[in-house]
């Protein structure tokens, strides 16, 4: 019984026990780094699960986004309380249930923060900012980048990123943001689809 006890559990902590660290001039890192900035749209369903202290259940939402080079980004969950983010350039747009929200310059800045910190890791940027500290490590179906922000203000508030991209496709698959203080959210993406023409209207419709 000991034994089969023993083998279930390194049966499912295989994936930590054979992740190989890597440094970034490994070939696939090189390699991913490349496909992340040669793509030049992105869309793909999620779920987003906020784990937080203070709830003993994780909030769990469905949604949706799209991206398009250099700076267009559509961002909308459908759960209880649905909202839409929009960034076009430097303008941001927000709906909230059926009613766009007017933002006041507050606003504006801290949803254009959201957006461009998602917009850096979609297009590639953050991969390599020198406001991160990177670590990869490779696994038998995907390269793990762990992101540690080294300077404020965001370093303040995030102990770090760890995204999960598919070792084949280079598509992301997982992003888990850890807070100081506990707690974290992690967005599992589906249907991940990369370089093909948007619908009219994703950047300019709520």
């Amino acid at each position: 019984m000991r034994h089969l006890l023993l083998s279930f559990v390194l049966l499912i902590s295989a994936p930590a026990l054979f992740a190989q660290s890597v440094g970034v001039d490994h070939p696939e890192v090189k390699a991913l780094l490349a496909a992340t900035k040669a793509m030049r749209t992105v869309q793909a369903d999620f779920t987003q699960e906020k784990h937080m202290k203070v709830l003993k259940e994780p909030v769990i939402e469905p949604g949706s986004f799209a991206f398009e080079r250099p700076d267009r980004f559509r961002w909308s969950t459908n759960g209880t309380a649905p909202i839409v983010i929009l960034t076009n350039g430097e303008k941001v747009r927000v709906k909230e249930g059926a009613k766009e929200k007017i933002l006041n310059p507050g606003e504006q800045r801290m949803y254009a923060a959201i957006n461009g910190m998602v917009l850096d890791i979609l297009s590639g940027k953050m991969l390599e900012s020198p406001e991160m500290k990177p670590n990869y490590e490779l696994t038998k179906e995907a390269v793990l980048v762990r992101l540690t922000p080294t300077q404020s203000p965001m370093a303040k508030r995030i102990k770090g990123f760890t995204l999960n991209f598919d070792r084949t496709t280079h598509l992301l698959r997982t992003m888990e943001t850890a807070e100081h203080d506990g707690d974290r959210t992690v967005v599992r993406y589906a249907h991940v689809i990369a370089d093909k023409a948007l619908p009219s209207g994703t950047f300019t419709d709520l």
